[in-house]
This record gives C-alpha cells, structure tokens and sequence, in this order.
C-alpha cells in the first residue's frame, strides 16, 4: 500500500523548488501525492498544471525567521489551526515535505507543528532556501531539512538537531537543464540602453522589513547624486507585495524617474541585461548568480546592500549573518554605505568586478539535486 505524502508551499521561491520534486515523484508513483498550498505558491502550481488543495492564507510578520508561540485566544491562528488539522484528519498522511515560507507562518509552519504533534508518527522535511532560515511554531522543526551548501548546514546545525542533507538546490537545477541563453544585446535594446548605457536594477523587497528603508534611501541618494545620462535605473518591484507606488514616490523625493517592473516573467530580462543588480537578501542574487554560471559571457553582477545598525543587526539576529552567504563565496560585492555604490556604479566598465564575478560564478553546480532529495524520501519511506 502506498504511503501518503503532502507537499506544503506558500512561498514564490519555495513553489518552484518543490516544483520539481513534486512532477518527480508523482511521476515515479511510489508514493500518493497531495499538494496543499496558499498565496503565490497555489498560483505558481496551478500554472504548472499541479493539481492543489488550497489553504486559505497565513499570518502575516516582518521577520522572515518568525518562531510562533501559539496563542488560544488568536482566533486567525485558531482558524488556520482548523483548517490543518483537517487537512491532516481527512488525508492521514505518513509523510509531510513543506517548502520554506517568509514572513509570518502559515501552511508550512502549521501542517508541520501538527504533524510533531501527532500521535501517529508522521515523517516530516523541509527543503531550506535561505541560509539558516526555517520558520516554526514552538520550534517545531522538520525531522530532516535540505540544505543547499555548507554555510547552510553550519548555520542549520546550530540552531536545531534535525537531520541535514547538502543537496543543492531543484531549482537551479531545473532551470539550468531548460535554459535558453537570451542575447544580451537585444535584451539591452529593448530596454531602450545602447553599448555606452550602465543599466542599474533595483530588486526591492519588502518596505516593512527592519531598517531596509535606509539601505534604499542610501542606494537613491547614490543615484540622485552622479546625474549621470548614462545611467538607466530600473527598479523590479516584489510580484506578492503592493507596494509599487510607495517605490515610485520614494525614487521621486531624490528627483528620480525609473523604469518599474512588477510582473516575475520580466526577471529573466533584466538578469541578462544589467550591468549592476543590487538588493538587499533577495534570492534574485542567486537567480543571477547561477545564470551567469551558465552564459556564455559575463551579464553584470550582484551588489548587497547592508547598511545601517538597525538593517545589519536584523540580519545577524534574524537570518544569522551580517555578511551575505554568496559575497562569502565571491560572487557578489558588498555595499555598506552610499560611497561603496557610489565606487561600484562608477567604475563598473573598468574595475573588473563583473569578470571576476562571471569567474566565481562559473564553480557554481546543482547537480543531480532532485535526485538526491527523491532518494531520501523513497530509502525512508518507500
């Protein structure tokens, strides 16, 4: 008889690296499948014809790593309390695989802390997508957590004594097997940018995220200051987030008018066609980062803006480092203050910072990831 298993998603990022892993294993048939998913996650798997049982939403947080203490007189949490456990009632499943979530606790955290809590003994995996960064309710972490390289694993076995596995990462595996180069040029081109234009791309993130106003106030008042013609200043506004207009009027008070994206189905553009790409802790950098690992020329590269007490401090307490993981690996540059973006937008032609980057980016691997995680799961449960 077949083992039940439930995947759990709520997330963009942790939608599309389970993604892969669900369309094999369904494909396998060794084990019965469910899908629960909320938010831009049940979108992402509709699309890829993933057939899903919705969950109605989540509590929304500013911290990204929020360990919940369950409260009985929070009726919105005892509501989605319910609604997991009957989820959990109705499917009886063995084995729960949920994706790593931002921002608040719903789904994942819920379905997970139910199925620790449960009687029968229920297998439980988290694939981790963010260095360190599992949410829980009561700590109740996954059994076993995926993980996709040693800084993840150190930062992980400090913090719970779940079982951790270096697999890589599905998702850059995935894309990497289906990737079409896109010419650089002619992405450049329909931008409006010519050879002599730096195309500088903002990947926001979320306003109310502790002391990140001030790194873009910073990352502004750079660009407001070189009144340069020759740059182009994009900025690709979070899809799951409606704060679009709050970035338009923020780029207005330094006098400033930038293209703005929100749509994801733009990424892939302006990855290839920038010659600068900052954000703060946006997986963005990792999307580029393996990208580049795979051009057949340097595409710009990756600045991480960490500035300010109030931002760095949020980031060793929260996500556990001060410096980002891949600037650690050498593929990407750190921006500390508005004269280090000022030193990387003006000297980007010249410095070498992208070939370096393009090098560094090139001992990037995801091999045979989907493969690894499957394994697991069929040695343990099949």
């Amino acid at each position: 008889m077949k083992k039940t298993l439930i995947f759990t998603s709520r997330d963009t990022n942790a939608a599309f690296q389970l993604l892969p892993i669900i369309n094999k294993i369904i494909s396998d048939n060794y084990l019965k499948v469910y899908v629960v998913a909320s938010n831009s996650a049940a979108r992402i798997f509709k699309k890829a014809n993933i057939d899903i049982i919705p969950f109605s939403g989540c509590v929304e947080s500013s911290c990204v790593l929020y360990d919940y203490a369950f409260k009985e007189s929070d009726a919105e949490s005892n509501r989605l309390f319910k609604e997991g456990a009957d989820i959990i009632k109705k499917l009886k499943p063995d084995i729960i695989f949920s994706g790593h979530s931002s921002m608040g606790f719903g789904v994942d955290e819920i379905l997970l802390y139910l199925a620790k809590k449960n009687k029968k003994h229920i297998k439980t995996y988290l694939f981790q997508d963010f260095w360190g960064a599992f949410n829980s309710i009561e700590k109740k972490y996954a059994e076993t957590i995926f993980v996709i390289d040693e800084i993840a694993e150190k930062m992980s076995i400090k913090k719970t004594n779940s079982n951790i596995h270096i697999v890589g990462s599905p998702k850059y595996q995935d894309m990497m097997n289906n990737y079409q180069q896109i010419d650089r040029e002619s992405a450049r081109k329909k931008i409006g940018a010519n050879k002599e234009t730096v195309i500088v791309t903002l990947f926001a993130q979320s306003l109310s995220i502790e002391g990140i106003l001030y790194s873009y106030r910073c990352f502004f008042g750079a660009i407001a200051s070189l009144k340069d013609s020759n740059i182009l200043l994009i900025i690709k506004v979070h899809p799951d987030k409606s704060e679009k207009k709050d970035f338009i009027e923020l780029a207005k008070e330094y006098g400033i008018n930038p293209l703005v994206f929100q749509r994801r189905d733009i990424n892939l553009k302006l990855y290839t066609a920038s010659d600068l790409l900052f954000t703060c802790t946006s997986l963005s950098g990792m999307d580029h980062a393996y990208l580049s690992s795979g051009a057949k020329e340097p595409i710009g590269c990756v600045i991480y803006l960490a500035i300010g007490n109030q931002f760095t401090g949020y980031l060793k307490a929260v996500c556990g480092f001060a410096e980002h993981p891949m600037v650690e690996k050498g593929i990407g540059y750190l921006a500390r203050d508005k004269s280090d973006i000022l030193n990387y937008i003006k000297n980007v032609k010249n410095s070498g910072i992208i070939n370096n980057y393009y090098i560094n980016a090139k001992m990037l691997k995801s091999e045979n990831t989907i493969e690894k995680i499957v394994d697991i799961i069929y040695k343990e449960n099949c």
